[in-house]
Formats: structure tokens, sequence, C-alpha cells
């Protein structure tokens, strides 16, 4: 069945998800993660600028400060955004501006916008096919950005933009076969304007990234690498005279601060790291780095003097999750921060105080949006490991880290009772005890989730996440049909009543699932998925993150093939539900669209429904409604549970 969804009229649209008989009020399981991490600031008058997304696509809200505060009723909506992607907003203080990444309508062409205040309108800045990162020359009314000409071409330059002269474009630096340039990192520049530090892969792998420095005086490049180490890990942060500071993993376990100075080419360990992963801000005002050090459960914020490297503050910070590309400066040494709160579903924008001395907290929260008191209450979330296939260092069974989202009412027959593995993103990406709408709506609907993360997970250690290099579909498989059998086992829950869902590589993680010969999932839910492996080189906007893990195509053509669940088709004996955003060019649409003809092809249980309109991830309300209701209807037919029509969700 294929489900090509119109455009639905306004009296139309519902706000309830239907399960049975039971009705769900599905507004308030989305959105909680746009409307406060998607945030600016504007240092002129202090003034919050967020993205709230709604039934057709995203709205800009300022709130004015007052008295140093920010209070939602004075909120007033200044833009449409529409269907517009959103990244990496920086705030220009000679233009009144703010600058962000976008593309015109979902389309996944992403070049860099000016949002002017004063104009209320948003002009394009750049024209090319793909770009992220970027910042501003301090020196020259300049723009530095990473960038390539083509949507789904693989080769990125450094390039410059002149602001007075839009069309004046001049390319620093292009990738070459041994050395190609990590976009999705901001180029940072020194106060002179001399030197610009960005960061590259050597083979293409994400495991050799280097730091690279190019001096506009000479026009060349010096590449800091070191064949004795991997880095998986690497993100300058700013210059302050001839020392560049920047977090990385220096070959080992943990991301700790580092300095360079490029004038020894010396790089020193600055503070270590107490926990695991790390990032940070720099503010050349007060001439000072804040770095968050953390792991799963704990977390510290760290003040440092960059002049003399001492620490001058410290703070706890466990309890919170921030989005530190959303970080901006307000001036005097203030900064905001979005964040969200962990084991929780409330997000926040916090302040952050450079200026801070000893026992001075250096952060304190300063605006909670009243979307938070609307969203229900998240379900019961519950940190655990199980025993995978394989042994660790240590010589035993490998630990597979993991959440368990439970919901509120459970059958007391396990015959009963149903059970998702939840697949994440990536593949480094992670899931952890946060609000997820997805999996508050299968837990609200009385499904047992289990939120797996096998090796290529991020935040259990560079050898951890380098286990699944050229490997897709091999132990990472394996160590979520491990939690399958946990669920089976501990929970009683029958086998085909345990089925699989993921995102973008959570979506391909569903689709191999279900077509291993002899399989034990009982179903899938696959959205943004990949099923050729091959063909995505070719539609897909990130390509380059496929090939760092999986290798060069031409030499692995084998792999690729081998693992792409598009062959394995006619091993497929379970229902499937494709989901994909008839936009999407990171893991292109085509991909849903071949996998389903080839199915239905083989005369088996596979719905495919397209979202008119979407990209990767849905922006307006409207589609994600259709998405959980599309969900909610297949659970029904192929695993339903039966919980009290009154239980609370």
């Amino acid at each position: 069945m294929l489900h090509k969804l119109r455009e639905t009229a306004t009296d139309e649209y519902s706000d309830v998800i239907h399960y049975g008989s039971r009705e769900i009020d599905f507004t308030r399981y989305v959105g909680i993660g746009d409307y406060t991490i998607r945030t600016m600031a504007s240092p002129h008058d202090g003034s919050l600028y967020w993205i709230r997304w709604g039934r057709d696509g995203g709205v800009i809200s300022r709130v004015a400060a007052v008295d140093h505060r920010w209070h939602e009723a004075n909120a007033q909506d200044v833009f449409s955004l529409g269907m517009r992607s959103f990244w990496a907003p920086t705030f220009h203080v000679p233009s009144n501006s703010f600058y962000f990444v976008s593309d015109e309508n979902n389309e996944e062409t992403f070049n860099i916008y000016r949002l002017g205040l004063d104009m209320r309108q948003v002009t394009r800045m750049t024209d090319v096919g793909y770009t992220m990162g970027y910042t501003f020359a301090p020196q020259s009314n300049t723009l530095l950005f990473l960038g390539r000409p083509e949507k789904l071409g693989q080769t990125t330059s450094l390039l410059e933009l002149s602001l007075d002269t839009p069309d004046a474009v001049t390319e620093l630096y292009t990738d070459d076969s041994q050395f190609r340039i990590y976009p999705y990192l901001n180029p940072v520049i020194d106060d002179a304007n001399e030197r610009i530090a960005f960061v590259l892969k050597q083979d293409n792998r994400r495991s050799r990234k280097n730091l690279a420095i190019y001096v506009r005086s000479t026009g060349k490049i010096t590449i800091v690498t070191d064949a004795a180490i991997e880095r998986n890990f690497l993100q300058p942060l700013g210059w302050r005279n001839d020392r560049l500071w920047l977090l990385s993993d220096e070959g080992s376990e943990k991301q700790s601060l580092y300095a360079f100075d490029a004038t020894s080419g010396h790089l020193s360990l600055v503070e270590a790291n107490p926990f695991q992963a790390a990032d940070g801000v720099f503010d050349p005002v007060t001439q000072r780095v804040l770095v968050e050090f953390r792991d799963g459960t704990h977390g510290v914020l760290t003040l440092l003097d960059a002049v003399t490297g001492d620490v001058k503050a410290r703070q706890a910070c466990g309890q919170y999750d921030f989005w530190w590309s959303m970080c901006h400066p307000l001036g005097a040494g203030e900064f905001s921060v979005s964040t969200k709160m962990r084991d929780e579903r409330d997000v926040l924008v916090c302040r952050l105080d450079f200026n801070a001395e000893q026992d001075d907290k250096i952060l304190t929260v300063d605006f909670e949006p009243s979307v938070n008191r609307r969203q229900a209450a998240p379900c019961h979330m519950e940190q655990m490991s199980y025993p995978t296939f394989d042994l660790d260092h240590s010589n035993r069974a490998r630990p597979i880290e993991s959440i368990m989202f439970w919901p509120r009412t459970i059958p007391r027959d396990p015959q009963q009772r149903a059970a998702i593995v939840w697949a994440h993103g990536g593949p480094s990406g992670r899931t952890t005890k946060s609000w997820h709408a997805n999996i508050q709506l299968f837990t609200a609907l009385g499904y047992i989730v289990l939120g797996a993360n096998p090796r290529g997970s991020a935040g259990q250690g560079k050898q951890f996440e380098d286990l699944n290099n050229h490997d897709w579909g091999g132990g990472d498989y394996w160590d979520y049909e491990h939690g399958l059998r946990y669920l089976m086992h501990h929970l009683e829950i029958p086998i085909k009543r345990i089925g699989m869902a993921g995102f973008s590589f959570g979506g391909y993680m569903t689709n191999w699932a279900v077509t291993r010969p002899n399989g034990l999932f009982g179903f899938g839910i696959s959205l943004a998925g990949v099923s050729d492996l091959a063909r995505s080189i070719d539609e897909s906007v990130v390509a380059t993150n496929t090939i760092s893990e999986m290798g060069d195509f031409d030499e692995n053509a084998g792999p690729y093939h081998a693992r792409s669940p598009i062959h394995w088709a006619e091993y497929m004996d379970v229902p499937l539900l494709l989901i994909h955003g008839s936009q999407d060019h990171r893991t292109s649409t085509n991909q849903s669209r071949i996998f389903y003809k080839k199915l239905k092809t083989l005369q088996k249980d596979v719905e495919l429904v397209e979202i008119a309109g979407e990209g990767h991830g849905f922006r307006a309300l409207k589609s994600q409604r259709e998405s959980f209701q599309h969900q909610a209807n297949f659970l029904r037919r192929v695993a339903p549970v039966d919980i009290p029509h009154d239980a609370k969700p």
C-alpha cells in the first residue's frame, strides 16, 4: 500500500492520534525539541529569538529583555520561517543581522542566509550546493565558509565571501584525495585575520581527523598530523595570539582541552577530562574558555583564563544537556545557551557568566517557555545494560548500554505485551535519558521501548565507536538482536511482538533487521531509512559520512552490496512500514521507493508513506501528526496492545 499524503486543509487538521478506541493528544508529544533549542540572542538589545514549529512550519518569535530577563508575555512573531531548515545561527553586529544555514523550501541545498532585523527579511548570501561551517573575519567585512559547488558532490573548499560585494568569492583551499575538509565545524580565525584553523579527514576516515592552519600571507596550509595518533574528535575553539584552544581526544578515550602553539607547533594538554565527552566556547572579550566535560550521568562546566590557563570557576551541570551551536554572546562576558533537562521533557534557555570567579555561578536558568507545562509528562526512563555476543577488552561479555522506556500501564499478561527496539541515527548517535517524541508516543500507546546503544555509538570511547567501521549491519545488528533476546527472556514478550523502529541510520538498521534470513524481529518501522548503500553514494548530500565508515566504494563494492537490505528483500517475512519525506536528500526518498517496489513485487507485507514537501525530518506539525498516525495504525495491526481506555499517557 502506497500513501502519498496530500496537503491537509485547515478545517481537516486534527490534533488527535487514534489507536483503536483510544485518542492521544498528539500536540503533547511533539515540538518540545524545537521550541527553545533553536534560539538566537542579540547583543544589541538582549532580545531572545526562538523558533516555534507550527502546523505549516517554523515561525521566529522575539522575546524582549526586560530588567535583564526574558518574559514570554513579551513575545512577538517577527518572521515566518516556513519549511526552511535552520542551523548554526550567528549574530553579525555590523549589520544588525542573524546569519544561519538554511535552504529555500526544505530542499536541502544548504546555503548561508541573512535575517536582517531592521528589514525583517531573509536574504541568501552564498550560492553553493552544500555548506555548514562558517565564521566572520574579525578584521574585514568578509565571511569564511566551508562549502562545495555541487549538492551531491564530495569535494569541499574553504571559501571567502566579501559582504560588501557578495558576488566576490575567493577559494582559499580545496580538498585533495588524501585530506578532505570536515565541513560540520566552523573555521576559526585569529584576531590578526592571518591564520584560519579548520579540520580535515585523512583518507576520508572518521578516526583520522587532523588540524589544518591556512596562513593568508603565504597562501600555504599546514596540516598538523601524527601517524601514531587516531583522533575521532577534534574541534578548534578560538585563537589567543599564537595559541589555538581546541578540544581533542588525542588518541585516547577522552576528549580534553588542549592548546596548540602555532609558532613552535607544540600541542599541550591544558585540562584533562574527568568524564568522557567535551564541548566548549571561547570568548575573545573576556579572554576565557568555557568547557563542558560530561558523560551519560555527570557533567561539569570549567571556566579557564586563556592567558594563563588557570581555572577560574567550576560548576556541576550533570542535569543539563547543552546545544552549544545555539550559544550566543550577549556582551560584557555573558552568553545565552539553549538547554535540555536530562531525564526530563523540559527545555530552557540558560545564561552563562564568563566573568565568574571561584564559587560564583557560571550558569543560571533564565527562560522557561510555557510549552513545557503543555507537554505530556515523560515516561519512566531507566539506564541499564545487557550482554551481547562477543567479549570486551576485559575478556568479559560486552555490555551494551541502553535506556529502557516504560509505559505507565503494562498488560499483566506477558503474551499481551509488545516492545520496540529503537535504533538511533548516525550511526555515531546515542539514545539517552531525554525526551524523544517518537519514543514517548510509543510508550503512550503501551509499548515498551529499548533504546540500545550498539557498537558505533558515541559516548563510550573511540575504540567502541570504531567497532562498526566497514561493518554496518554486522556486529551492530547483533547488538540490537541481543536486545530483542533480552526483552524476550526477561520480560517474557512473544518474539513476534518485538519489532524495530528507527530514523535515518536507524531506518537502515530496521530495513536490515527485517530482511535477515531467519531473523527474529516481528515487524519494522523504518523512518527515512536507506536500502541500497551503493546508490546512496550517488543520491545523498552526506555521502562522505557513509564513505568515511564503509570505505571508498571503488575499493569496497562487495561490502556495499552485501550490507544493503534491498539485496536481501526475498527473506523478509514480517510487516514493514516505510515513512519518508518526499524531498529528503540526506537519505534519499528513492531509497524507500525502490525498496517498496521490490518488496511489493515479491508480494511482501509493506506500506510506504511519502509525506509531501518534507526533507530529512519533519518541520511541520501536520507532517509529524501524519507520521505518528500511520505508525499507530501499523502497530495496532501488527502487535496491538490493549490498555485501559482511561489510562493516562
